[in-house]
């Protein structure tokens, strides 16, 4: 396609947890808003946009509240384009709530302080990933139309996806997209080689002709090389290029590029469904349980739980928190920031205590807000407990319990509100050398949907005990599951391959870049102690010990015998490596692979995938160094011909390896060796310490 019109864009990446300290980074973003507020002044034609409202305008607005107005204005005369949301996550890696409201809380901090800007353009996965097949219609119903993205760009240019189209969602919605880099034009030497060469790449891939340059880089200075601040000559270019050459060459606001892109759309074709089912291959599974993808998860899922007992209460009379909980979700979205796992030691610290505090606040707030709702019914004075299921349908679940017992001969016989004796598995006592005081116990129980029951101690009835034949069978080997029998049917493992094998592949992270190095060894568990299976109505549990390289580990396999589940439970104590720990199961031969995504399910075709590219800027390709990784929000589904199982990832990390043999999940992961500015990472990159995985 010839090329039509280049549309120089400037830009300022908030990579607001990279290379440096918090504080440099808010003094940097005060100093770019400063300049470019300048540059309006002197030159109505200069264009700039911004993209985060937490991590790039907050420190703005909190340092120079006198220059509101004129950010006021020169966003009002379409100099300035606000492009995003309220702070920059990575779609795959957050929960779709956040996702929500990310754009939401966004949406309304914006049209509060700017009610005179257009809205309609979303910038801010830039630097993270397009995301997910739900993407378009999750940015529509948010009012945008307009989506420009980058990562995984050397993939999607290896699969010869245009850099304009229209992105159709699972539902059928449409988006317009425009993909690229957000770094360009940012050194002051040889510069009109450069634009050339810029100008050049993948121009073969616009199907209209209209070319989109950045002019920035990571935290940069407008119109000012990356770091080093010298001043590059695009001024001078353009003025020379307009005198004497074509296509025209102008600055631009996405805004603006979007527009003259839609009067194309005639040119531009429609793709549908996923762009980019793996995601990334860098800072995969950093932190454990120690950073913060554990708050990112469980505080969504207090949020949303104590959300649903707000609006139950507010039926009974209560005020409904609505202030306290949209503070709870903005400090929530801190945590869910891109780059987090780069914070310096200090930074790192405030932000996980702040995690760690939301997590606490609204733990407080769902049980005095279930207090309230349950004082509104007549419960049994001496029920055991009162268990409230937040889900909006009927469900049947074990459930754990401790029950305790002030005098001694107690029967331990549990029944639920209509009088069923509910079948009991004991898996601890507390006890003196007589008398057991205390039980923890698992039963299982019959719930409504988002409604309560009740369970109580009869001492009247006699323990009843349930024999229960389980609906999976299990044959070991070597401390290994290697046959699973359901019924008639029986599958055996391939050779090397099992269900719930832990492997540790280690690393050479000092090659490669964001320490995606080669696989230098691997090892599996050497198995130290075994214990005696424990079986019960509900459950058969083998427990084993061992240990992997340095580190040491307990595993616990449930059978369970009301449903066809196998569960694992891994507790890990890490010490320094720098590789990453999976849990293994076969790979179906000739056998197609699901996942869920947010808002959505979408079958892993990861052979297909291009991996490991080769590419004139090497920063286009760095998702794809690990070849086979891909992502999975909880669950994975194989299915061939004659067999499937799915597998539920609980509260690990969300990448997977497809393996010949296996599909592997990555549970933990770190890397020590650590030069340069990132000797000042956060200790949660190591990895070191327990961490619990189901």
């Amino acid at each position: 396609m010839r090329i039509k019109k280049i549309f120089i864009v400037p830009y300022c990446h908030a990579d607001w947890a990279w290379t440096f300290h918090r504080r440099w980074h808010e003094k940097r973003y005060v100093l770019v808003f400063k300049e470019v507020l300048a540059l309006c002044r002197r030159w109505p034609d200069f264009r700039w946009y911004f993209d985060t409202y937490l991590t790039q305008l907050e420190p703005f607005l909190r340092s120079c509240p006198e220059l509101l107005p004129e950010l006021r204005k020169r966003i009002s005369h379409g100099q300035i384009n606000i492009c995003g949301t309220y702070t920059n996550l990575r779609p795959t890696m957050t929960g779709e709530e956040t996702q929500i409201r990310d754009i939401l809380i966004g949406q309304k901090m914006y049209r509060q302080i700017f009610p005179e800007a257009d809205l309609s353009v979303c910038a801010s996965p830039i630097d993270v990933s397009l995301g997910h097949p739900q993407m378009p219609q999750l940015l529509t119903l948010g009012g945008y139309r307009y989506f420009r993205f980058w990562r995984p760009h050397a993939a999607l240019s290896a699969k010869k996806v245009p850099l304009e189209f229209y992105w159709q969602g699972l539902d059928g919605s449409l988006i317009l997209c425009s993909r690229g880099s957000y770094s360009g034009l940012n050194y002051h030497q040889n510069f009109e080689k450069g634009f050339q060469k810029e100008l050049a790449y993948d121009a073969d891939l616009s199907p209209t002709g209209l070319r989109w340059l950045s002019q920035g880089m990571d935290d940069g200075r407008p119109l000012r090389s990356s770091y080093e601040d010298r001043p590059v000559p695009l001024l001078a270019l353009m003025r020379r290029w307009n005198r004497s050459r074509k296509p025209p060459l102008c600055l631009a606001t996405p805004l603006e590029f979007f527009r003259v892109m839609e009067k194309e759309k005639d040119n531009l074709p429609v793709i549908s469904g996923s762009l980019d089912p793996c995601d990334v291959a860098y800072n995969v599974g950093w932190g454990g349980q120690h950073g913060l993808f554990r708050y990112r998860g469980e505080n969504e899922r207090l949020l949303t739980e104590t959300e649903l007992c707000c609006a139950l209460a507010s039926l009974f009379g209560e005020p409904y928190p609505a202030e306290a909980l949209e503070r709870f979700w903005q400090e929530h979205l801190l945590s869910c920031a891109h780059a987090t796992q780069w914070l310096f030691t200090p930074d790192f610290e405030e932000i996980k205590n702040r995690a760690v505090r939301v997590n606490l606040s609204v733990r407080e707030l769902k049980r005095k807000t279930l207090k309230k709702i349950t004082s509104q019914f007549s419960f049994p004075g001496d029920a055991e407990a009162v268990v409230f299921n937040p889900l909006p349908f009927r469900r049947e679940t074990n459930l754990s319990l401790v029950i305790s017992f002030p005098e001694k001969n107690r029967k331990l016989v549990l029944t639920d509100e209509t009088g069923r004796q509910l079948p009991i598995q004991i898996t601890e006592r507390n006890r003196d050398q007589k008398t057991v005081w205390e039980y923890l116990i698992t039963t299982r129980v019959k719930l409504p949907a988002s409604g309560f029951t009740f369970l109580r101690l009869s001492p009247r009835k006699k323990p009843c005990p349930e024999k229960v034949s389980p609906a999976l069978k299990i044959l070991w080997e070597n401390q290994e599951i290697t046959s699973v029998v359901a019924g008639e049917r029986k599958y055996r493992c391939p050779e090397g391959s099992g269900f719930g094998v832990l492997r540790l592949y280690r690393i050479d992270t000092t090659r490669g870049i964001l320490h995606v190095g080669p696989v230098t060894g691997m090892e599996t568990v050497t198995w130290e102690k075994t214990w005696p299976p424990q079986d019960g109505p509900l459950f058969t549990l083998w427990e084993s010990q061992g240990r992997i390289g340095p580190h040491r580990l307990l595993r616990r396999v449930f059978l369970h015998k009301k449903e066809p589940r196998l569960e694992f439970q891994v507790v890990l104590d890490w010490q320094e490596e720098d590789g990453f720990l999976t849990i293994e199961w076969p790979r179906l031969n000739q056998g197609q692979i699901f996942a869920d995504v947010p808002f959505g399910v979408e079958e892993k075709r990861i052979e297909e995938e291009p991996f490991q590219l080769s590419t004139a800027r090497v920063w286009d390709a760095i998702e794809r160094q690990r070849k086979n990784l891909f992502y999975a929000r909880s669950f994975l589904l194989q299915q061939s011909r004659d067999i499937g199982f799915g597998y539920i990832n609980h509260d690990a990390t969300r990448y997977y390896l497809l393996g010949e043999a296996t599909v592997a999940h990555i549970l933990h992961n770190s890397v020590t060796r650590l030069s340069g500015w990132e000797k000042f990472v956060n200790d949660s990159i190591k990895g070191r310490g327990q961490h619990r995985f189901v």
